[in-house]
């Protein structure tokens, strides 16, 4: 697909970087992005999208996307109950260690608003 072939240009560009932030396209365990190694994972709402690829309820694409999950991870506070419940339930199955965003810090997020503003970046960073 075009966002496989992307990927692919994008590691090949980021080659000799020490980091890189990859957004996943479907997400889950079906996503170019699953097969970096990763230190965090960060999860926005769950909801139903790509259904034909990821399952055709909540608790099925919550759990294809979770599958991916890092040693550490962040997950929206804006989610479903049983997405959240899915979230534990995997973090725990795989040992990580789960951040939910309502225990981020004031300050963090106050340093995190202004990072947004000033480089203009997309809505749905800003809290």
């Amino acid at each position: 697909s075009y966002f496989e072939y992307a990927t692919f240009l994008a590691v090949e560009l980021f080659k000799d970087c020490d980091y890189a932030i990859f957004e996943a396209g479907v997400g889950g365990e079906y996503d170019a992005t699953s097969v970096f190694d990763k230190s965090l994972s960060i999860f926005t709402k769950v909801g139903f999208d790509h259904t034909q690829i990821l399952g055709d309820s909540l608790e099925k694409i919550a759990r294809t996307k979770f599958k991916v999950m890092a040693k550490q991870a962040l997950i929206s506070s804006e989610q479903d109950e049983r997405v959240l419940q899915m979230a534990q339930k995997i973090a725990f199955l795989k040992n990580t260690k789960l951040y939910f965003s309502w225990q981020l810090k004031d300050e963090n997020l106050m340093q995190l608003n202004e990072y947004v503003q000033k480089y203009d970046l997309p809505e749905f960073l800003r809290h």
